[in-house]
């Protein structure tokens, strides 16, 4: 059986853990190798639970707690490098879970479809968010099937790194996120790199994952926010800079497209706004030629709300 090695990061979860923890070891006899946890030295009791399920599953668990606070993306580098050897990894958060079954139907399709894992390759699945208020929402990530990569794909919001899963050949590839040009690039550059980086992909109809919305640590960046969309123009400045980032000459265009949009957004330049829309019409794919999508790009807000961003 293929052995799978859950990656966590964990900070201040000790209402959530648990079940994130237990949403694994419920499934343990399908390849569960281990759970790596790296906690961001959490101030509640996030670390003697973990210590708690390192006692009772020593052969799973494998924990560690950074010395000092590092934040989000430093302490998931942190993780990465304690990450060991599988066939498979999974990245999840700390306040999220797997879905019931998930790493049975994960070791069913990989050997029902002879999947060879010595290749760089990612599989897709369909992932669900869980609002406060219990409702919930199915996304698909059926795109994937398409002749686009999905990297593509991803830098439109079309697919997410949320439930894939990835040969250990796609993982190695890893390289540090980029700390030092605002969150949104960190969040990209270390979230999506599995999309960015595998060479096969395959896609099944099975919901992999649980996002629960709204509870938790997140960045919050509020999107109506002056600070939020100059971190955004840092983000796609440097996607256009760095080799690799665009898979067609349609991405460039929509990379450029959004960072003339924020450009714009928070200096009010008629030329952006113009260059915004050109290079919109150069990059959209057609299931973004939808008048919701465009109106998106002719009308910007240009308005901010007065808040701090909480980190």
């Amino acid at each position: 059986m293929n052995r799978i090695n859950i990656l966590l990061i964990t900070y201040n979860q000790e209402n959530l853990i648990r079940r994130t923890l237990d949403s694994i070891l419920c499934q343990k006899e399908f390849g569960i190798n281990n759970i790596v946890v790296n906690d961001d030295c959490s101030k509640d009791n996030t670390w003697e639970i973990l210590k708690e399920y390192e006692a009772k599953y020593p052969n799973i668990m494998r924990i560690y707690k950074n010395k000092i606070n590092l934040g989000i993306y430093a302490n998931a580098w942190e993780l990465y490098m304690h990450r060991g050897d599988a066939d498979i990894y999974q990245f999840l958060d700390g306040d999220d879970a797997f879905c019931p079954g998930f790493f049975e139907e994960l070791q069913h399709q990989i050997k029902n479809n002879h999947i060879d894992l010595s290749k760089s390759i990612a599989i897709y699945f369909d992932w669900k968010t869980k609002m406060p208020n219990g409702n919930e929402i199915i996304t698909s990530q059926s795109i994937v099937k398409s002749n686009d990569h999905p990297f593509s794909h991803c830098i439109r919001g079309k697919v997410c790194f949320r439930g894939v899963s990835y040969s250990k050949s796609v993982v190695d590839e890893y390289v540090p996120p980029v700390l030092d040009r605002g969150l949104n690039l960190a969040e990209y550059t270390y979230d999506c790199q599995g999309i960015r980086l595998a060479k096969e992909k395959f896609y099944f109809p099975y919901v992999s994952t649980v996002y629960y919305a709204e509870i938790g640590v997140s960045t919050k960046l509020d999107q109506n926010t002056k600070y939020y969309n100059e971190e955004e123009i840092e983000k796609w400045k440097y996607y256009i800079e760095t080799d690799g980032y665009a898979k067609c000459s349609k991405d460039k265009y929509w990379m450029k497209a959004n960072l003339y949009r924020m450009r714009f957004k928070v200096k009010h330049c008629v030329t952006d706004y113009l260059k915004s829309v050109i290079y919109f019409i150069m990059g959209v794919k057609s299931y973004d030629l939808r008048p919701i999508k465009i109106a998106q790009f002719v009308f910007p807000k240009k308005r901010y709300l007065n808040r701090d961003i909480e980190i």
